[in-house]
């Protein structure tokens, strides 16, 4: 058996930068445990070296480089020794510039052949807030391309698979959650204080693009300030966004004193930062699971949320953690008491998500390894 993980490109201003390392070090435990096994990760080239140039979430040029060169790559490798049934196919994102190569290669070598062929899907078309969405008129045939040629699409919770459903997908869809690796983040954070002696400091570590409704969370740095503190980190070099007007008015409040923004930030930066918080705000109209929300659940900060999407889901409907979306009111109450009383929030409630996402890759193998997770999971 071999298996071929595709990954996605890495970004210092995108969780993308460790998923790849997180992925190869599961998928090396599941080969090291049967002397048949290989593990064959295949890169791809053309990412740019300063960043996202063009692009809300993957540079839009360097995106079909990676994954073209990728599938490429894949394609020599089974020129020289084809594949099998045996095989498995891991595809780190489910838009893949050349995937419809794969499936007009397996039909030719015969289906008796075909390899087991997974891809996640981080949201995609059938979500009206994501990128994708107005590229529906032909994402959608492609998206139903990959459904009736893929084994599986992974995704991280349920009402993203709801969504697919509603679209009439036809591949068996997984629910095994978000990769994630808790350990990690708090190595590379660091030591960290109890919650109640670190200063009373929210982060703010969303993207600044229109459906993330940073606005909102720039009401809450009106509002409570001084009182409160806040802090921004983004790992690109300057401020941006497709909310425009958000993006001055950070600015301004930064000029005010009010808003401390770390740009270019690595992931030590992101951690260290994020350790010294008591709260962490979201307002986002477009999560299936928030990274942003895991690594603060690893590191006992309390995520403050909309009641929206997948996020009544992630923090269990908790009622503390939870505010009505859009209503600026509720969302401040919220803030306010996470900040102003850290002991009223459980340590073990908070780090829950983390736990349960930190058990992702270790499902998914569980999947290649052939264990029954139905689709009525």
């Amino acid at each position: 058996m071999r298996i071929f993980y595709l990954p996605i490109e890495a970004y210092q201003e995108r969780y993308t930068e460790l998923l790849m390392g997180w992925t190869t070090e599961a998928l090396m435990g599941m080969c090291s445990r049967a002397p048949d096994r290989k593990l064959v990760v295949i890169e791809g080239g053309g990412r740019p070296k300063d960043g996202i140039q063009i692009g809300r979430v993957l540079d839009a040029h360097g995106r079909s480089i990676w994954c073209l060169t990728q599938t490429i790559r894949l394609l020599e490798m089974l020129q020289q020794e084809p594949a099998t049934r045996d095989d498995i196919l891991y595809i780190d994102d489910m838009f893949h510039p050349g995937y419809e190569a794969l499936p007009y290669l397996f039909e030719q070598v015969g289906r008796e052949n075909w390899p087991a062929v997974y891809v996640r899907n981080h949201a995609q078309s059938v979500d009206q807030h994501d990128f994708t969405f107005p590229m529906r008129r032909w994402m959608r045939h492609y998206e139903q391309m990959v459904c009736r040629t893929a084994t599986g699409v992974i995704c991280a919770s349920q009402c993203h698979r709801e969504a697919m459903q509603i679209a009439n997908w036809h591949a068996p869809i997984h629910v095994l959650g978000l990769p994630f690796n808790r350990d990690s983040v708090r190595a590379i954070a660091g030591e960290t204080q109890d919650r109640e002696h670190r200063p009373a400091r929210v982060m703010w570590a969303s993207r600044w693009d229109s459906e993330k409704q940073p606005n909102i969370f720039l009401e809450m740095v009106e509002r409570l300030s001084p009182q409160i503190e806040f802090v921004a980190c983004t790992g690109s070099r300057e401020l941006r966004g497709t909310d425009i007007e958000a993006v001055r008015w950070a600015e301004r409040l930064e000029r005010r004193g009010w808003l401390r923004i770390v740009r270019g930030a690595t992931k030590k930066e992101y951690y260290g930062e994020l350790a010294q918080c008591r709260a962490h705000f979201l307002s986002s109209l477009q999560d299936y699971v928030s990274y942003c929300l895991l690594d603060a659940s690893a590191l006992d900060v309390v995520s403050i949320a909309p009641a929206y999407k997948s996020f009544a889901e992630v923090l269990e409907a908790d009622h503390d953690r939870l505010y009505i979306p859009w209503n600026l009111f509720d969302a401040e109450t919220k803030l306010r008491a996470a900040v102003l009383q850290p002991l009223a929030f459980e340590s073990a409630d908070i780090g829950r998500p983390a736990d349960f996402h930190h058990g992702t890759l270790d499902r998914i193998v569980d999947l290649f390894e052939g264990y029954d997770i139905s689709d009525d999971e």
